[in-house]
């Protein structure tokens, strides 16, 4: 488990700690401290999906364009991710 990376909600888990009352003082201080140095920079995910998109292909026999539902942005292939950041996921 050593290895693992948690993103929490920091100030949901202060308020937790804090308003246990079978945590004492300098518990509370030393859990305080510990959070406040392990804290890691994290956004939250964005999920999209492709679909298709034939706007731009006058042309029966051309190549299908994929369009990022997120953010508009069109694409000859479907990528893991778009370039807005959206994680192409959902089916």
């Amino acid at each position: 488990m050593a290895n693992k990376k948690w993103a929490i909600d920091g100030n949901k888990l202060f308020e937790l700690i804090r308003d246990d009352h079978r945590i004492n003082g300098s518990e509370f201080s030393r859990v305080k401290k510990y959070m406040e140095d392990s804290t890691i920079d994290a956004v939250e995910v964005v999920h999209g999906m492709w679909t298709e998109d034939r706007a731009y292909s006058f042309d029966p026999y051309s190549r299908v364009h994929y369009k990022c539902s997120i953010c508009g942005r069109t694409e000859e292939n479907k990528e893991p991710y778009c370039n807005c950041g959206a994680r192409m996921d959902i089916q």
